[in-house]
């Protein structure tokens, strides 16, 4: 399966308005582990609608990168094995410093695995992380925040998608 976005090693880039449906994953901004956060940075998805991906919405590794005002639906029902496979995950910020994912709409996150599935997920890797703003609906976990490894983040507001 392919994947709707993908930058590998880049810096800067952008994707604003549009739409990305039935991708393996919409987004994945991708950094070699071996060089740091640093190597991908500053990457922004903005507006953008990813629909019935079968495993992740948005997928980030990099120091300040944004996700914005974007909206996640009917995401997850992959059981493949790999990376993202099998993630069922509306955001993951894997790694990075300052990142902040806000302002969200993210609805119906399926996994057909006994895995649990995911609104949002914030790495151990991730410092300085602000998560607001963000509307979670349908899934087994709102919002995953894994403290380990010098983790930090701040809390804005967290609510249910109105019904």
């Amino acid at each position: 399966m392919a994947i709707g976005i993908y930058a590998y090693n880049k810096i800067n880039v952008k994707v604003k308005n549009g739409s990305i449906k039935k991708f393996l994953c919409a987004v994945m901004f991708d950094q070699d582990d071996q060089h740091g956060a640093t190597f991908s940075s500053g990457h922004s998805i903005i507006k953008v609608k990813a629909l019935k991906n079968y495993a992740v919405g948005f997928w980030l590794k990099g120091d300040n990168c944004k996700v914005q005002k974007c909206q996640i639906t009917k995401t997850g029902k992959s059981s493949l094995v790999g990376p993202c496979y099998g993630a069922n995950m509306g955001i993951v910020l894997l790694e990075g410093a300052n990142c902040k994912i806000q302002k969200n709409i993210i609805k119906s996150i399926y996994n057909p695995n006994e895995d649990l599935s995911t609104g949002i997920y914030i790495g151990a890797n991730c410092t300085g992380a602000i998560v607001g703003n963000n509307q979670i609906q349908n899934s087994d976990l709102g919002l995953v925040f894994v403290e380990i490894s010098g983790a930090s983040g701040e809390f804005k507001k967290i609510q249910p998608a109105k019904q």
